[in-house]
């Protein structure tokens, strides 16, 4: 039994002096401490000012690239890529594991059990299945030149998810990922969604990250190929993305569209009437000098929206705490106004919201019982905490490391030993 200050399910109210009674990996029970009858032999834990809340799902990063931190950090978007580009390509398959598996101990000092990783090679399978992570592995497909051999590059792919499966426990799953619709072209979007539809896989792809992908699915600016080294042969779309996946039939539930910081309000619509859903990273999207995405435009018109932190490339570090911090500190910078957006709503889209864009949510994402026991404890800042301001306190208040992190009832991570 895990006993705290203050439990926070986030499908439901919090509670004051409460406990979480776990068995077999769990939850069974939810309630104040002094209610829960408490089985012989139970080992009780005590976090004297500390929260349990559903553990963090980091619903969009790259392990791959975790041996370049904070590269390139100032160059304009597609000058990082090519810079990315060119590092990844030198970078030895040892060191690229060595530092993925760095950045899997960072997520869970940060309170993280679940991620959805995206990147071509899906090194972080092996390491993420051994330090108990579970989620979803994206695997990454390009080609958008009209000279790609596609059925090659799918060819591949599927030599990948094979090998990939191979490695894996049942926590975690593979998804696939047509990069972009800048990297990827209209057939092979059309080829890869058929196959992902045909093998009931998830799909990710980056949506309206920047102005430049626009201008170039608008024809107003070539497409340069990393690999060959010269523009690309295609026939831009010239219209904006998310009208360009919904014409090809790749806006549908299982699909996850991440950043979305460009869109307007008929984007949206379509976004919310198609049941795909969007993972936003604020930190990086700021980062970058993208923008802001419309948060809780989204949430508004009812599309399911998850929080993430995209890669240590981008952002330096892999931290939820502080990207709930930046998601709310931006969507109320965005509407200037200090009601745009409340850490609850910041929250859910760190846990449920996240569980649900990955077709995780009826396993994980909340403390309910029947659920399974992941959760994560964070120590509270000191002061008057009530129904009113503990979530607040806990966005803005809470930091890394955490106290512990646990999945399915086994300790992953564990800071300063409660008493």
């Amino acid at each position: 039994m895990i006993a705290v200050d203050w439990v926070l399910p986030v499908t439901a109210a919090p509670i004051r002096n409460g406990a979480v009674l776990v068995s077999n990996g769990r939850i069974t029970a939810v309630s104040p401490a002094g209610t829960i009858p408490i089985p012989k032999g139970c080992f009780e834990m005590r976090f004297p000012g500390c929260a349990v809340l559903p553990a963090f799902i980091n619903a969009h990063t790259h392990l791959d690239y975790s041996a370049l931190p904070a590269a390139g950090d100032g160059l304009p978007f597609f000058e990082w890529l090519e810079l990315l580009y060119n590092l990844s390509s030198n970078t030895t398959p040892e060191e690229a594991a060595s530092a993925a598996s760095n950045t899997a101990s960072d997520l869970l000092k940060s309170g993280v059990a679940y991620i959805a990783d995206a990147g071509p090679l899906g090194i972080s399978g092996p390491i993420l299945a051994e330090r108990g992570i579970g989620g979803v592995i994206f695997l990454e497909v390009f080609g958008i030149d009209v000279r790609d051999n596609l059925q090659e590059r799918m060819s591949r792919l599927k030599e990948r998810i094979s090998e990939l499966r191979r490695t894996l426990n049942r926590s975690l799953s593979i998804g696939i990922s047509p990069h972009s619709p800048y990297t990827a072209g209209p057939e092979l979007l059309r080829i890869a969604n058929e196959y992902a539809v045909a093998n009931k896989l998830p799909l990710c792809i980056h949506t309206a990250e920047s102005v430049g992908e626009i201008e170039r699915l608008m024809g107003l600016q070539p497409v340069f190929s990393l690999s060959r080294r010269e523009n690309v042969l295609w026939t831009p779309p010239k219209t904006t993305p998310v009208r360009y996946l919904h014409s090809l039939g790749l806006l549908r539930p299982g699909v996850v569209c991440v950043h979305c910081v460009h869109i307007d309000k008929e984007e949206i619509d379509l976004l919310a009437s198609s049941g795909a859903s969007v993972v936003i990273c604020p930190k990086s999207n700021a980062l970058h000098g993208h923008g802001i995405p419309p948060f809780t435009d989204l949430v508004a018109a009812g599309v399911t929206v998850g929080l993430g932190t995209d890669g240590t490339c981008s952002v330096g570090r892999l931290d939820m705490l502080e990207e709930m911090r930046f998601a709310l500190a931006l969507e109320r910078a965005r509407l200037r106004s200090p009601t745009a957006v409340s850490a609850k709503t910041v929250l859910e889209a760190a846990t449920i919201g996240s569980a649900k864009a990955l077709g995780l949510h009826r396993e994980t994402g909340s403390i309910e019982v029947g659920k399974s026991a992941d959760l994560t404890v964070v120590e509270l800042p000191p002061g008057r905490l009530n129904e009113s301001n503990i979530e607040p306190a806990v966005v803005l208040g809470a930091c890394s490391p955490v106290r512990m992190t646990m999945r399915s009832g086994r300790i992953l991570w564990s800071g300063k030993c409660p008493p």
